[in-house]
């Protein structure tokens, strides 16, 4: 087959647009409009479907690859059959096929045919997108929403849970979405949430961005610049475990330098302790303003009652999208929402749902690469402490997983990618 050669500045578009709509579908406002639909599924699928045709008229197939990625699509899929039959209702039939029957060709788009470079492209573009985002944030979070200074242009209506309408700022910022409860930002009324639905959503994002800018450090002329970036966002977002997360994250970063090592033995068990003790006093000062309305309170509620409904139903769960299982269990019966991706998962579908998430961190853990079993255990953090159910960048993550060459390039001295 003859292989055909297109315009750089045509792929690059389409890596950016990629990497900006993978951001977006991490329940961003736009994701959950009530009054406009941004169509961000069908358009991030698009862009997919688009940069697969572009790298196979680009680049030959890995054959290998491809038969490595068809066990697992095979494996995928009599699972995802499974799950569709026993669990999904037909109302619920088109959101599940968009979200998990086409989620197989993100694995083929970032496995066998996208070349290194393309992947690694995609990953730099999602931190400099999140750094943006995050950087028109701050601005308008720190004058608009807490000084007052800038005014709201508008209001957006969206819904999550329940029907929301909250100032936007040019609709690139949404103030006054989510209070603060304790933690860091313990004396303000809102914590940041950039353009997102709740603030742990946007901070899984944060630290998403935080480890792809730790993996691919090399790549990066201004590392510090954007770690500090996506350091305050963490901070404004005010969660708990992406604060965990990062700082975890912050020493895997450093852990093999020169000068950590020289202090290694002595900095060590003070790191751990300081570390203990911030999430001690943050659990403290959540658990201090514990109420069923309150942040603390809803998010508590969920596990417990989320934990109970899955005992109830462990194989095929309550059915994908339904809540019936949990509200039977909650406390907080006035909540509309669901906070923890774990149990949405497992009460979804059952443990056979969970495989679909949990066989690439098993087959990752296995691997004798010690960056990716490190990015295995942070993403099982994530999707278990964090707002973390959306499933393009779930599946972009469990591509990545399962593709050794990334590894490999990520511990080669040599960087060996230039990019344009």
């Amino acid at each position: 087959m003859v292989k055909i050669k297109l315009a750089p500045f045509f792929t690059k578009i389409i890596d950016i647009l990629l990497a900006l709509f993978l951001i977006l579908n991490c329940q961003s406002m736009y994701q959950n409009s009530d009054a406009v639909n941004y169509h961000i599924y069908e358009i991030t699928l698009a862009l997919i479907v688009i940069s697969i045709i572009i790298r196979y008229l680009q680049y030959p197939i890995d054959k290998m690859k491809l038969n490595h990625i068809a066990v697992f699509s095979l494996i995928y899929y009599i699972l995802a059959i499974f799950v569709l039959i026993a669990c999904v209702s037909k109302s619920d039939l088109l959101s599940y096929s968009a979200r998990f029957l086409f989620a197989p060709i993100i694995l083929l788009y970032f496995v066998p045919i996208c070349d290194l470079k393309n992947k690694f492209q995609v990953l730099i573009y999602f931190v400099i997108w999140t750094c943006i985002i995050t950087a028109i944030s701050l601005v308008f979070y720190i004058f608009g929403t807490n000084l007052g200074i800038m005014h709201s242009t508008g209001m957006f209506q969206y819904k999550w849970g329940l029907p929301h309408v909250v100032p936007s700022f040019y609709n690139l910022y949404f103030g006054n979405v989510q209070y603060v409860n304790g933690g860091f930002l313990n004396g303000l009324t809102y914590r940041n949430t950039a353009i997102f639905v709740e603030g742990p959503m946007y901070a899984a994002v944060l630290d998403l961005a935080l480890y792809f800018l730790y993996l691919l450090k090399k790549y990066f002329k201004h590392f510090r610049l954007y770690a500090i970036i996506l350091w305050l966002g963490i901070i404004t977002s005010n969660s708990t475990a992406a604060m965990v997360i990062g700082i975890i994250v912050t020493f895997l970063t450093f852990k093999n330098t020169v000068a950590f090592k020289r202090v290694k033995e002595m900095a060590v068990v003070p790191l751990f302790i300081v570390l203990l003790v911030i999430i001690i006093d943050l659990i403290n000062k959540k658990a201090g303003n514990f109420s069923q309305a309150s942040s603390f309170g809803i998010r508590f509620d969920d596990y417990i009652s989320g934990f109970k409904a899955w005992l109830s139903s462990p194989i095929f769960g309550w059915g994908y999208n339904n809540l019936k299982g949990i509200n039977n269990f909650r406390v907080n019966v006035a909540n509309g929402g669901y906070s923890n991706s774990l149990f949405a998962i497992l009460n979804g579908g059952g443990v056979v749902f969970g495989l679909l998430y949990l066989i690439p961190i098993i087959y990752s853990l296995h691997s004798r690469n010690k960056m990716q079993v490190e990015l295995a255990c942070v993403y099982m953090f994530l999707l278990v402490l964090i707002l973390f159910y959306t499933s393009y960048i779930n599946f972009f993550i469990w591509a990545l997983l399962l593709d050794k060459d990334i590894w490999l390039q990520l511990i080669s001295k040599e960087s060996g990618i230039k990019f344009d």
